[in-house]
């Protein structure tokens, strides 16, 4: 399951989290999976923050599947353009939320979110202000921008386990 939702926030408050995440303080820490090497910056987004609890709100009032689920980790993802991140899963269960939070795009930017399915990559498009929700378990990686870069805010799902 992968769903899309375009124009996610209002554009004042899509305008502040896009300006938020130019100025958050990433850290590049962070692995696709075990035997691959570190890829993009991470900025952790703590759960009891004011940010986060509005997200939450946001995203629990658009999509049925985690009105009743936990978020258990929020946090923003920054690729460099020519970064070449790995296919991976999130969790065995559960959701994840991204939204791309860049302020323009075209088609030859690259960027996409590539989804491995049933043998197939599809690809969605990192549309300005579209979220997109999808089982955790379905493989996938980010794509970078040729030029530039590729801010996405990530949510991800589950019962802890």
């Amino acid at each position: 399951m992968i769903k899309i939702y375009d124009q996610f926030l209002n554009d004042k408050n899509y305008a502040k989290l896009v300006d938020y995440a130019k100025y958050a303080p990433y850290q590049f820490k962070e692995k696709d999976h075990l035997d691959a090497e570190f890829v993009g910056g991470i900025y952790d987004i703590s759960l009891k923050d004011d940010l986060f609890l509005f997200l939450d709100r946001e995203v629990k009032s658009r999509f049925e599947e985690v009105k009743n689920i936990k978020c258990q980790r929020a946090y923003i993802n920054l690729f460099i353009s020519g970064e070449k991140p790995y296919f991976h899963i999130d969790a065995n269960n559960g959701y994840t939320f991204l939204m791309y939070l860049n302020e323009e795009y075209n088609i030859d930017m690259g960027g996409e979110t590539s989804f491995l399915i049933n043998g197939e990559l599809r690809g969605i498009l990192p549309v300005p202000n579209r979220a997109i929700i999808f089982d955790s378990s379905i493989e996938h990686k980010a794509n970078s921008f040729r030029k530039g870069l590729r801010y996405t805010l990530a949510l991800k799902y589950n019962n802890g386990s």
